[in-house]
């Protein structure tokens, strides 16, 4: 398992009710007793940019309201090749009546009664001068999320971000 992989299962099983009486180095070695993580993938884990966004405002904001959150939210689409073609600038040898099945994970929504926040953690190791072709990298993934829920949910995405670990930065899109 990759960093990448073994920080999004941590996400997954973060017990936020545990996180003022424990650390997240403690949470993170239960579940290496369960059995869920390696020690390698525990070593490989960012502990400090997680602790990091969960203190930020973002974060603070998500956490205020975590009845509403859904982490590693998976979800099925279908797009039509007009969609397609919206996302991506062209369609490629797509008629009108081709359609993609499009499956993905949502790393975190909040799915409040009339809208729905959208966040996408990214754990590439970047440098700050990078940042701006890598948001425009995952800016048509996020506007997929951002499809599936609407469409899912039949209500609107009001905020959207992309949070890199690595720089503990967050995004809007």
């Amino acid at each position: 398992m990759q960093s990448g992989a073994a920080t999004h299962l941590f996400l997954e099983h973060l017990d936020f009710s545990a996180r003022g009486d424990t650390s997240l180095k403690e949470q993170a070695e239960r579940l290496v007793k369960r059995k869920l993580l390696s020690r390698e993938e525990m070593d490989a884990i960012d502990l400090s940019g997680v602790e990091a966004f969960w203190t930020s405002s973002i974060g603070k904001r998500f956490l205020a309201r975590s009845e509403y959150l859904r982490r590693e939210l998976p979800f099925t689409l279908r797009v039509d090749s007009e969609s397609i073609s919206a996302l991506q600038g062209n369609a490629g040898n797509l008629s009108k009546e081709d359609f993609v099945v499009v499956q993905g994970i949502i790393d975190l929504a909040m799915i409040r009664p009339d809208e729905i926040w959208l966040l996408d953690f990214k754990t590439d190791d970047i440098e700050t001068a990078a940042l701006e072709q890598r948001i425009a990298s995952y800016r048509p993934q996020l506007e997929i999320y951002k499809t599936a829920l609407e469409k899912i949910y039949k209500r609107p995405v009001t905020n959207t971000w992309l949070h890199f670990l690595s720089l503990g930065e967050t995004v809007a899109l």
